[in-house]
C-alpha cells in the first residue's frame, strides 16, 4: 500500500484492507512506512482484526512520511505500553513486549501444529 490516506474514490479504508492483506498472511506485527496520517494515532480495524498505531506530521502541515505499526488486535492486551511515536519517521515498541507477543505467537504456532499432527 502507497498510503493509508483515504481518498473519495475508495469504497473502503486503507486499513482494512492492509488488515485484511495482512490477516490473509498470518502476520501479527507488521511496520509500516509512509502512512501519511496526522498527529499521533491508535485506530482498530474491527473486521480485519488489527490495531494501527500511527504518527505523522502534525495537523495543518502537509501529510508527508508517517509511520506506525499494525498488531493482531488479539496481541495488544500483551502490549504494557502501546507503541509509542517519537518522531513523523521513527516509532517504537519496547522489547518486553515485543517479547511477551513472540511468546503468545509461539504457543498459538505449537499449539497449531499439535492440532495438525493429530
Amino acid at each position: 500500500m502507497r498510503t493509508l490516506l483515504d481518498s473519495a474514490e475508495r469504497h473502503e479504508r486503507r486499513t482494512a484492507i492492509i488488515g485484511r492483506e495482512l490477516a490473509r498472511y498470518n502476520i501479527d506485527i507488521a511496520a509500516l512506512s509512509e502512512t501519511r496520517i496526522s498527529g499521533e494515532t491508535e485506530l482498530v480495524e474491527v473486521g480485519a482484526g488489527y490495531t494501527f498505531f500511527c504518527i505523522g506530521q502534525p495537523e495543518g502541515q502537509p501529510r508527508q512520511a508517517g509511520v506506525g505499526f499494525a498488531t493482531r488486535t488479539s496481541l495488544v492486551s500483551h502490549l504494557e505500553v502501546p507503541p509509542r511515536g517519537i518522531s513523523p519517521r521513527l516509532m517504537t515498541m519496547t522489547d518486553e513486549a515485543q517479547a511477551r507477543i513472540q511468546r503468545s505467537a509461539h504457543q498459538r504456532l505449537r499449539s497449531h501444529i499439535g492440532r495438525c499432527r493429530r
